[in-house]
């Protein structure tokens, strides 16, 4: 199967222009053994049905790479009883991009020019179930960024594993009595699970820029989308207080914390900076302080009304609330992506992307470090006072401390 690369080039926003380029070549081969990236038990039982003997991989397997200015770009392929799914999300420099997929199954070889925009890059092609196997490079200038190797097996009555999406998860939120959570997409799409109802979401809308988090309303009735541009999107019972939409950023809004009575909410941008809204209070930002690591979230303190930022190096800035600790002064293994704070108010947890788990004056339940994951962690969520939850950017969730993996909710 011949390989041919695809061109990704865009107008950088701002001054000057860059161009990306990006080759997506899929191989089908059914002799030999692909490297696994970790696959789930669900898999496992469709491997043992198939008549290979090979391991399989998550479904779907995503896996993400640094690029230009330091922003990433996640690729996911997803296979389902009704086709192959290729998903791109990242770079907010670029918009207009252009890709080359070729793969094979059942013996019928796929070659495709795809022509899309980022944040939703998604194609599917309609297939039989079967086998898709092969690999898949990104190449951005002139050097291989990330190869992600696959090999999904899906009979006619398997369902999407762990649930189909639209593109890569990018972080959770629990519901007030934690029996259940919501999922976001870099799209906008919102899947509910347990008790969490879908009160509506931006699939199918162009977006500026790809959403970033959410904050749920305090009766679980409602929440809120940030956009990396600021943008906000309410849904539910959420009133919509403004955005940083219509404002020039120095830096993209990476998280969004809702205030203790819902009616307010702050954004934090990864220099630090922090933007209020309703009856949010300003205590301070770290907008004007040399970083050593961009903010990568922030979270309430239900106590003070305050809040804490928390940078990719587990370093912590409390505005109005106590300081419980860091991960600032250690060596870690994977940056922080994402915080939560206890439910009661008292201490904070810290996630980073390969699982890691840091709690400061709070439970500590458990985590995924050490383990292979079919895709980076991108955020958790609490369950009461001892548990919790983790999203990775494929959909797939771990729970800790008594926390469970719901069924989808309504």
């Amino acid at each position: 199967m011949s390989r041919r690369p695809s061109q990704w080039q865009a107008g950088r926003t701002g001054s000057g222009k860059s161009s990306l380029r990006l080759h997506l070549v899929a191989i089908l081969s059914l002799v030999g053994s692909l490297v696994c990236l970790g696959a789930t038990a669900a898999n496992a039982d469709v491997a043992r049905r198939s008549d290979q003997s090979h391991d399989v991989t998550a479904n779907p397997t995503c896996e993400t790479g640094a690029g230009f200015g330091g922003e990433e770009l996640t690729g996911c392929v997803q296979a389902s009883p009704s086709g192959l799914t290729f998903t791109w999300t990242g770079y907010a420099h670029y918009s207009y991009v252009q890709q080359y997929v070729q793969f094979e199954s059942g013996g019928t070889t796929t070659s495709q020019d795809i022509t899309c925009a980022i944040p939703d890059c998604t194609r599917s092609f309609s297939l039989a179930p079967g086998e898709y196997s092969g690999w898949a490079t990104l190449e951005i200038n002139s050097g291989s960024a990330q190869r992600i190797d696959f090999d999904l097996v899906v009979g006619p009555s398997d369902p999407p594993i762990p649930q189909s999406i639209s593109a890569p998860i990018v972080g959770i939120a629990a519901t007030p009595d934690a029996g259940g959570y919501w999922e976001v997409g870099a799209d906008g799409n919102v899947y509910p699970f347990g008790d969490a109802e879908s009160f509506g979401s931006l699939a199918g809308t162009a977006l500026n820029a790809p959403v970033v988090a959410m904050a749920v309303t305090p009766d679980g009735r409602g929440y809120w989308l940030a956009a990396r541009d600021g943008g906000v999107f309410s849904f539910g019972d959420a009133q919509f207080y403004g955005s940083a939409g219509n404002i020039r950023l120095n830096r993209p809004v990476v998280g969004i914390a809702a205030t203790p009575d819902g009616k307010g909410y702050w954004l934090v941008a990864s220099d630090g900076g922090i933007f209020t809204f309703g009856d949010a209070p300003f205590y301070g930002s770290a907008g004007d302080l040399a970083l050593r690591k961009p903010v990568v979230g922030m979270a309430a303190d239900v106590d003070t009304g305050g809040y804490w930022l928390v940078a990719a190096d587990g370093g912590i800035f409390s505005f109005n609330a106590p300081f419980y600790g860091s991960t600032g002064n250690l060596t870690l293994t994977q940056p922080i992506v994402g915080m939560e704070a206890a439910n009661y108010g008292s201490g904070y947890r810290l996630v980073a992307s390969d699982g890691g788990v840091f709690d400061f004056n709070s439970a500590f339940a458990g985590s995924l470090g050490g383990q292979t994951l079919p895709a980076p962690i991108v955020g958790m969520a609490p369950f009461g006072d001892s548990g919790y939850w983790l999203v990775g950017a494929s959909a797939s969730v771990s729970a800790f401390g008594g926390a469970t993996i719901d069924s989808p909710g309504t």
